[in-house]
């Protein structure tokens, strides 16, 4: 699963909305969806703020590892 099928997936599982990850983002919703997508590319910020906000590692959410929780 690369990392954007892998945002859609976390963001689904707990029942988020792409308009409020947006809004979290500063983006609009269809930038988001780009992203999840795989249109446009996450910054690294972006990457911290929703790993902050889901309460993970990067790593988990790019796919990188088995970890859930920090």
């Amino acid at each position: 699963m690369n990392y954007q099928e892998n945002l859609r997936k976390i963001r689904e599982e707990r029942g988020i909305s792409e308009e409020r990850i947006a809004e979290l983002l500063g983006r609009s919703r269809q930038s988001y969806q780009n992203i999840e997508k795989g249109k446009t590319g996450l910054k690294i910020h972006e990457l911290i703020t929703l790993a902050e906000f889901y309460n993970v590692t990067a790593d988990h959410l790019l796919g990188l590892d088995q970890e859930t929780e920090r």
